[in-house]
């Protein structure tokens, strides 16, 4: 009787295999998750491959393993959980083999990313520096365009005029090469402005010459090839002459108004303004000078600004607008 009740209170397995067979089944049983259910079966499968157990373990194990196997592919955190519960389970080459692959995936990704964040920090270093240069484009401009208002000591050396423009022509200044009838100071400023995804490279190059040398200064002059256009974008941001003429047109507008700006002080328009003639596109007479902006009429041509003394301007107007007498002409890209 006493043999009967302990097979009614489902002892009687435990009668016919070994202790240690059943606590690793019933650590099957008991198990609280999925991964530590399947790294129990696979101890009780290997332990015991003719277990009492093993066709219900087995069956069970097949199934959920490789289920639990394709659920962790994208997951590096499940599949070192597998290896680490079934360290030779039956895919553990498999998921060894994945880790590789998605570490291997996680380090191009890092690259990637990095490489990105390098791309965008060059790009935004190139604007930096193409605006710093641009800045310095037109702070050149400006200062220059200022110091030739000043003059008015024409027919006198260099070094009679205001500060500004003496300090131009000191035989130290830099660039400066000087004959008997001019002295040309040559400069370039390398710049950039943005189009669409990239910098486009300009260099701004032009002249200040002071006519008659620098022991007689008759006239002033500031040229360069297209100045206009180079002043125009550094003012704006944009590449200029893509839309011909119109785009000619707006940087010579936008030049116009740096120049006013800059000349507003020593010659003032409500006192000095005068009504321009094409291809001079500013004109100011007042204060025994006469200053002018002056637009190249051809590709090959200078954009000109110049002050001359109105003495020198009545004998020489023809001249300048003709264009013949004038410095040698910047030639450059």
């Amino acid at each position: 009787m006493l043999l009967g009740m302990l097979v009614g209170c489902d002892f009687g397995p435990r009668l016919v295999t070994s202790r240690a067979e059943y606590t690793a089944y019933r650590d099957v049983r008991t198990a609280s998750g999925q991964l530590e259910r399947l790294a129990a079966s696979h101890r009780y499968l290997t332990g015991w491959p003719e277990g009492q157990y093993r066709a219900e373990v087995e069956a069970w194990f097949r199934r959920a393993e490789p289920e639990f196997v394709k659920q962790a592919h994208d997951r590096p955190s499940l599949l070192r959980a597998y290896l680490r519960a079934l360290p030779d389970g039956p895919h553990a080459p498999d998921v060894r083999r994945r880790l590789d692959e998605l570490e291997i995936l996680r380090e191009y990704r890092a690259r990637s990313v990095e490489r990105e964040e390098r791309r965008i920090r060059d790009a935004q270093r190139e604007l930096e520096e193409a605006s710093t240069a641009r800045r310095a484009l037109v702070g050149t401009m400006v200062e220059l365009v200022g110091s030739l208002a000043k003059a008015r000591e024409f027919g006198a050396p260099a070094s009679a005029f205001a500060p500004e423009i003496a300090k131009l022509f000191t035989p130290k200044a830099p660039n400066l090469v000087c004959t008997a009838s001019a002295c040309v100071r040559s400069q370039a400023i390398p710049y950039g402005v943005p189009e669409g995804l990239r910098i486009v490279r300009r260099t701004a190059r032009f002249e200040l010459v002071a006519l008659g040398g620098a022991e007689r200064v008759e006239r002033l002059v500031l040229a360069g090839p297209r100045l206009f256009d180079r002043i125009g974008e550094a003012l704006d941001t944009s590449v200029a002459g893509t839309d011909g003429l119109a785009a000619r047109v707006e940087a010579i507008s936008r030049s116009v108004q740096l120049i006013e700006n800059a000349i507003e002080a020593e010659l003032p328009a409500a006192e000095c303004a005068k009504h321009p003639v094409a291809p001079i596109v500013l004109l100011r007479e007042c204060r025994g000078v006469r200053f002018v902006a002056r637009a190249a009429e051809d590709e090959r041509g200078d954009d000109r600004i110049e002050i001359v003394g109105l003495a020198s301007s009545a004998r020489t107007k023809e001249s300048i607008k003709s264009g013949s007498g004038r410095p040698r002409e910047s030639r450059g890209p």
